[in-house]
């Protein structure tokens, strides 16, 4: 990143930086928005992760083949697809799921169960 942007010694220039790549996240979520309007959540999850595996991919087996500018792309092209299809449909599924009746609750209990999920993964590993 410091070739792309130079060094960040400063607040200022770190978070221009920070604003330039977070940035790749708003048209993710309108290209998401629009996604899951023409293919549904289910299929717009599947197809996110699936985008986020390849990402993760390519970041993780070609790391040291790219130059700092292509690993720089391939960064901001994950923070596309971390916002494009999973980060929309969190949201969305339990809405879609549940009905209204128990929507609250049962969405309260997927939650704490991700959150658990989380906190055993991370002991276990």
């Amino acid at each position: 990143v410091a070739k792309i942007f130079g060094e960040g010694n400063d607040l200022f220039k770190e978070s221009w930086q920070n604003i330039i790549v977070t940035s790749a996240g708003l048209p993710a979520i309108v290209a998401g928005i629009y996604c899951q309007q023409q293919f549904g959540s289910k299929t717009l999850q599947v197809w996110g992760f699936l985008f986020i595996a390849a990402c993760f991919f390519l970041l993780g087996g070609c790391y040291n083949s790219f130059g700092p500018k292509s690993t720089f792309g391939l960064y901001i092209l994950l923070l596309f697809s971390l916002n494009f299809g999973p980060n929309i449909t969190t949201f969305i599924l339990p809405a879609e799921v549940y009905p209204p009746k128990v929507r609250s609750t049962m969405n309260g209990i997927s939650a704490a169960m991700g959150k658990l999920g989380a906190i055993i993964g991370t002991y276990i590993y």
